[in-house]
């Protein structure tokens, strides 16, 4: 425990006074040139020689090197953080390159343990182990676990153990004495055991690997442990001894035997000055010396001294602080020691400013890694062989609030030629030891992805002392990869996942193609493409990895995949790993982390705690199960546990809620809520064990808050085993069914097979309620094992057959029994009054278009009639259409025998129509009942020419060639003959067109009308007319002239003809609007006949043409006379009489344009 004392001033003169006679024979000091992005106490070194420094919350920050290996101008940056907050607590950098820690003192992470993930940027847990870590210490043992020492065990003295190859715990052997661990420190001796003075006394002990026991060893000869039990930190000397260095401001040292009998020790120097090291930090530096802070026995500071210690010698001398003096108010326990790769040590004082310190001297030759080999795993990845790679010591120390070893190798390479420092990223140590001598380890190493190609020295490091460099050489693969990490995605079962994607932009770097290919073993990811080529220097290529569905039916758990891109063409691999975290739908809700993760604490939430089986925690009555449940209470006022789940919306689940409450008090409540909705509510309970609240709650969104409501005045709550499952009966369809048809039936659907389905792991009883008359159900009730399903068939009940008409609903009702769970599926009975006998199919006319004189785009249509009763009945057809034409007028239908069809077509009238829209109308009449149907017909005749007068204010459906820039659609008077657009064209050198394909009849004759001014008759001047290619008119220099109807037949050849018109008119403008194309009807004679001496001819004619009527006596000759003068047509039919002169004569009829 930290209690800062005032310290008095007559003992900060006494150790000023000392300080000064000492004299200053120790290293410099240099300020970081960048300051944290907050405050920082513990820190460790991370395998890729970058710092990872905590702020004593769960925030992280990240120290990098610069590119020549200073750390006083590296630059800082952010990780992830803790999930838990933490000061104080176990810190192990692990074999693998993963980070440990466990427990806290303060903060919420006091029983639980964290891994973080330095390739993945990611945080984990570790499984719940029932211990109550708190400021707990622990060590790397040589198989690569770690040893902890809980402050409260599970068991009386009892150890734990981690793997991080199995994610998983193991009970450790006890303590020699029984007690713990707390305010201890460790060592890690030569012969691979820990040495520990037992707190508080000056017994002592050590735990042998090879046996997995503690062993009792040698009395300490002082007293170590001050009044307010602490100690200062243990460190392992050159000589192989140890030494530990004492709250009360002694030291001792220890020589080991070598095998699991005691050793001895003896009395160290005492710190001078009358200082001591209570929970104070030191470093085992490269030149063998100690550096150490300290501060009076008995306090926690505010006085804070620097001194080394000089195991040759064996005595301290005095050394300047950062600030450049012997001393500072700045308590020892606020700080902490690391020692870096380039032999410094690195000091934090849990403020945004570190200090570097350089110990003068010389590294110790002896402490020196030696490398023996360097052989190549696959590109990028290099196996390392040599001695004394984990160093002579464990480095920096501290005691049980903080450990920071550095005792393993770190591969450091420098440029040859530009002098450039990188690290690679250790790991696969084969060893943990300190000070093995001769005996050959081994290390893996992954060179960094921005490595340049050249040569390289390479030295191997432990604890800031390095090997002699080897020449390396490196050639970076032509296939380059961004970026090379993959992500750490986490999420309920059945999702959603968070990330849940990544992208890889892929290229070619070298001068030649190369061919890549991705490898995915993983049945969870999905790669987007897994293969293809790259051209050199040339285009990139992205790929996508993703999660897949087969994610979202993983059991709850941790995975792990690694996807592998290999450049085919080289032979390099190079791979990325990706972990999925699957979550129960209640994170944490077994409070198995050790903590609240995931939850949220709000309002007074008291003395609430997460209890734990620890030995001396008195907690088990509050657990249901594991090793952990949620304590709350101790507050008489409300406090909230809640968390936000993601839920899918319109989901049924079921929540189950363990709650105890193992002594009453005369005050309580508690509350439930799902969403704001009030499940449950009681007060003053009395005591009662853990009970099963079991409710059926369905979400509205896809986050759903839950959350507890608690007050307890004087106990505690026991809330564990929180969780949310989906429904298990599961009912499939889920919807009812929708039965249509008329009085009587029959009907659409008769029934409908419901699957009901436990897909949950117990069994329960179900039952189903029918209220309605018109359905039956095949079983109303049962029993359904795990995974086991049965069949419900829904039908209509004979009654419907009998219902009157209109719209029934009915809802039946699914219980499950076991949690009260209500699900409802609705059906639908929709009775229609017995149709009309005649019935006629299809039920709409058709709907025509074209242009006056055809094609149209329907032509006929036939219609079905059949009797849908069981009597003959007789139908008649009315038809008042003159353009409508029907092949049948009236009949009889047999009751279920043949139908009889109608076909209904256009006359020829219709194609004589002018432009409109024309209606018309077939009445089919049940002469039976009387029941008339209809069917409407729409003919729709369009003009031949489509904005033949230019009113949509510009060209459209013309086709433009030529230069057009002096061509318009006017509003000028001088260029519109009618309405309010014309056309105003005047290109200039050449004629420029205007045309437009119409629809047209091979044979049919048309009328073609235009109209054109030349307002000045200014020349030179062109216009042109063409029909389907022949031209019509072609006339240059035309004289000025008022607004003139150009008309002039035309006979069609083809289904589609152009109609052209050329212009040029250099000087000025000519006008052209009011383009029309009709088909016209040839004259021919109906009837001739003679009245009172007359000649009456009657012809068909066709309204607004104008027709000249002419005979001749004589075949043979060509000059045909006029009978009479032009006739303008008003209707369709035109009689001319003749009083014959002449004995014989031949009549013809002319249309003229």
């Amino acid at each position: 425990m930290k209690w800062p004392k005032i310290v008095r001033q007559s003992c900060l003169l006494g150790a000023i006074q000392w300080l000064a006679c000492a004299g200053a024979q120790g290293g410099t000091w240099t300020a970081l040139a960048h300051s944290a992005p907050g405050g920082i106490n513990t820190m460790l070194l991370l395998s890729d020689g970058t710092v990872i420094g905590a702020n004593g919350q769960n925030a992280w920050y990240h120290l990098t090197p610069d590119i020549h290996g200073s750390y006083v101008t590296g630059t800082w940056s952010t990780i992830s953080p803790m999930t838990d907050t933490r000061l104080y607590y176990a810190s192990q950098v692990m074999t693998n390159g993963s980070v440990f820690v466990a427990g806290g003192e303060y903060g919420t992470g006091h029983s639980s343990a964290e891994v973080y993930d330095p390739v993945l940027n990611d945080w984990f847990f570790c499984p719940g182990s029932g211990q109550g870590f708190s400021d707990n210490i622990s060590e790397i043992l040589p198989n690569g676990n770690v040893l902890v020492s809980p402050v409260t065990p599970s068991t009386y003295g009892g150890t734990i153990m981690y793997s991080p190859s199995t994610d998983t715990w193991a009970a450790g052997p006890a303590l020699f004495r029984g007690f713990y661990q707390d305010e201890a420190s460790w060592v890690k001796l030569l012969d691979t055991s820990i040495l520990t003075i037992d707190p508080f006394g000056t017994n002592s002990e050590r735990y042998i690997p090879s046996l997995n026991r503690w062993v009792n060893d040698a009395n300490v000869p002082v007293k170590m442990y001050d009044s307010q039990g602490e100690l200062g930190p243990g460190f392992l000397l050159p000589t192989g001894r140890a030494i530990y260095m004492g709250a009360t401001g002694h030291t001792a040292l220890y020589a080991p035997t070598g095998t699991s009998s005691p050793g001895t020790w003896t009395a160290g120097p005492d710190l001078p000055g009358g200082f001591g090291m209570p929970d104070a930090p030191g470093a085992m530096m490269v030149t063998g010396n100690i550096l150490c802070a300290g501060t009076y026995p008995g306090t926690y500071g505010p006085t804070n001294v620097y001194f080394e210690y000089n195991p040759v010698t064996n005595a301290f001398f005095a050394v300047p602080g950062p600030s450049g003096v012997n001393t500072n108010t700045l308590a020892p326990y606020y700080t902490r020691m690391l020692d870096l790769p380039d032999g410094t040590v690195l000091y934090s004082v849990s403020s945004s400013q570190l200090y570097v310190y350089q110990p003068a001297g010389s590294p110790l030759a002896e402490g020196g890694p030696t490398i023996v080999s360097i052989t190549t795993n696959f590109y990028r990845s290099y196996h390392l062989t040599g001695t004394l790679l984990n160093g002579i010591s464990e480095g920096a120390a501290y005691g049980d609030d903080a450990q920071m070893n550095t005792d393993y190798p770190l591969v450091r390479l420098t440029n040859d030629t530009s002098g450039n420092v990188y690290y690679a990223r250790s790991y696969n140590w084969d060893s943990t030891s300190v000070m093995t001598g001769t005996a050959t380890n081994s290390t893996d190493f992954l060179v960094p992805t921005n490595l340049p190609a050249g040569a390289y020295s390479l030295v191997v490091v432990a604890n800031g002392n390095s090997s002699a460099p080897v020449s390396f050489t490196y050639a970076p693969d032509a296939l380059e990869i961004n970026p090379l990490t993959g992500f750490a995605a986490v999420g309920p079962t059945n999702g959603p996942f968070n990330p849940s994607s990544k992208t890889y932009n892929l290229i070619n770097t070298g001068a030649s193609p190369l061919t890549w290919a991705v490898a995915n073993t993983s049945l969870w990811l999905t790669v987007s493409s897994t293969g293809g080529t790259l051209a050199p220097i040339g285009p990139s290529t992205n790929i996508v990895v993703s999660l897949n569905s087969n994610a979202n039916s993983l059991a709850v758990g941790a995975y792990r995949a690694t996807i592998t891109f290999s450049n085919q063409t080289s032979g390099a691999v190079q791979s990325v790993p990706y972990r999925l975290q699957v979550n129960p739908l209640v994170p944490n809700g077994g409070f198995e982390t050790g903590s609240f993760a995931d939850w949220s604490l709000t309002g007074n939430s008291g003395d609430s705690k997460v209890g734990d089986t620890g030995q001396y925690s008195g907690d088990g009555a509050y657990i249901h199960s594991g090793f952990y449940a949620a304590m709350l209470g101790r507050t008489n006022v409300m406090g909230f546990l809640s968390q936000t789940l993601a839920t899918v919306p319109g989901q049924l689940y079921v929540l189950s809620v363990w709650l105890d409450s193992p002594a009453a008090s005369g005050t309580n409540q508690f509350e439930i809520f799902w969403n704001g909705t009030n499940l449950y509510n009681k007060s003053n309970l009395h005591s009662f064990s853990y009970t099963d609240l079991i409710f059926s709650v369905s979400a509205a969104s896809a986050n759903t808050v839950l959350e507890f409501g608690f007050r307890n005045d004087t106990n505690y709550f026991g809330l564990d085993d929180v969780t949310l499952e989906i429904e298990p009966l599961q009912i499939t369809p889920g919807t009812g069914f929708v039965s249509t048809g008329y009085v009587g039936g029959p009907f659409s659907v008769t029934n409908e097979n419901l699957t009901l389905r436990n897909i949950g792991t117990a069994p329960f009883t179900w039952g189903l309620a029918n209220t309605s008359q018109w359905l039956t159900v095949s079983q109303t009730g049962g029993t359904l094992v795990a995974n086991g399903s049965v069949q419900v068939t829904v039908g209509l009940a004979a009654s419907a057959s009998a219902m009157a008409a209109g719209n029934y609903t009915n809802t039946l009702l699914f219980t499950n029994q076991f949690d009260n769970s209500l699900q409802s599926l609705k059906f639908a009975l929709q009775i229609a009054p017995s149709p009309e006998p005649l019935q006629i199919t299809p039920l709409d006319g058709f709907t025509s278009s074209g242009p006056a004189g055809g094609p149209f785009t329907v032509t006929s249509q036939d219609f079905t009639l059949t009797n849908m009763s069981s009597q003959s009945l007789s139908w008649a057809l009315a038809n008042t259409s003159l353009w409508l034409n029907v092949s049948g007028s009236q009949g009889t239908l047999a009751p279920g025998g043949p139908s009889s069809t109608v076909s209904v077509s256009l006359t020829p009238a219709a194609y004589s129509l002018g432009l409109g829209t024309y209606a018309g109308t077939i009445l089919f009449t049940n002469l039976s009942d009387g029941a008339i149907i209809s069917r409407v017909f729409s003919l729709d005749v369009n003009p031949l020419v489509q904005n033949g007068g230019f009113e949509t204010g510009d060209f459209s459906f013309w086709t433009e060639t030529g230069a057009f820039s002096d061509c318009f659609v006017s509003t000028a008077v001088s260029y519109v003959h009618s309405g309010r657009y014309g056309a105003e064209m005047g290109p200039s050198g050449s004629l420029s067109y205007l045309s437009q394909t119409l629809v047209t009849m091979p044979g049919q004759l048309y009328l073609l009308s235009f109209w054109l001014d030349s307002p000045d008759g200014a020349s030179p001047n062109e216009f042109l007319v063409a029909w389907g290619g022949t031209t019509l008119f072609d006339q240059t220099n035309l004289p000025g002239f008022m607004w003139t109807n150009l008309v002039c037949f035309v006979n069609a050849a083809t289904t589609n003809t152009v109609l052209e018109f050329g212009f040029r008119d250099d000087p000025s403008y000519l006008g052209l609007d009011d383009v029309s194309v009709s088909a016209v009807s040839v004259p021919a004679f109906s009837s001739v006949t003679t009245v009172a001496g007359n000649v009456v001819l009657t012809w068909n004619a066709q309204t607004g043409m104008v027709y000249q009527a002419q005979y001749n006596t004589d075949l043979t000759q060509t000059n045909w006379l006029n009978l009479g003068s032009p006739i303008t047509a008003t209707n369709t039919t035109l009689i001319l009489a003749d009083p014959l002169a002449d004995p014989q004569r031949f009549y013809r009829i002319v249309l003229l344009p």
